[in-house]
């Protein structure tokens, strides 16, 4: 199960906190509030009042390891610098930050946010699918209900065929591209061709309805 700690709970912090759950990955919360935190501690797996800024605080939860961080403390630039800053040197994998303009994301992005948004022109719950998935690589929303995703092909697809899987019928999703990983770095994308057989190392642009796309999302990758 993925495990995503979040700092804060403003109203995109508290979105993205139910949303995630609501997709079954485990949410740790910590916020300055009280009374906050006491509304949120039955949602969640784990939610404790704590000071973003303080080194100790943040040492403890990210004992429970987090797959991710997300630092969401609303108009508190200075407390979300730092306690990205604290997160970057504790380890944790990925860290998405708030900003509150572009100079504050400018700074986020300096202290070791891999991924900075403005909240104001995102939203939270078509967010959530993305950082809550296990296999996809990437996850694009085209629209409401409609994304574009890429899928490190699973081991019990290698060596069969699109037209042998047959996406379309079985999961409603297309085949658009596939996108193989070279020695050097580099990746080279190309029209699939049906009746070609998915060797190892490459992956799969899909297109279709998010909630289609989810029945690949959670496939045994074996």
């Amino acid at each position: 199960m993925k495990t995503v700690l979040i700092l804060g709970l403003d109203s995109f912090g508290a979105t993205l906190a139910t949303s995630l759950a609501g997709l079954g990955v485990e949410v740790l919360i910590a916020d300055f509030d009280e009374e906050v935190v006491q509304r949120a501690r039955d949602r969640f797996a784990l939610a404790v009042v704590a000071d973003a800024r303080d080194r100790e605080a943040l040492t403890e939860l990210c004992a429970r390891q987090p797959d991710l961080a997300v630092v969401s403390l609303g108009p508190h630039i200075e407390a979300s610098v730092l306690s990205t800053l604290l997160l970057k040197e504790l380890g944790v994998p990925q860290i998405l930050a708030c900003a509150r303009n572009d100079d504050h994301e400018k700074v986020l992005r300096k202290v070791g946010a891999d991924r900075v948004v403005q909240p104001v022109t995102e939203s939270a719950e078509r967010m959530a699918r993305s950082l809550a998935s296990k296999n996809l690589a990437d996850f694009v929303l085209v629209g409401e209900d409609f994304a574009i995703v890429e899928l490190p092909v699973p081991e019990n697809w290698v060596g069969k065929s699109l037209k042998e899987l047959d996406l379309r019928r079985r999961f409603r999703v297309t085949a658009i591209a596939i996108k193989r990983h070279e020695a050097d770095g580099t990746e080279r994308v190309a029209a699939p061709d049906p009746d070609q057989h998915l060797p190892e190392n490459v992956s799969l642009l899909m297109i279709g309805l998010t909630k289609d796309l989810a029945k690949i999302e959670r496939l045994d990758p074996r």
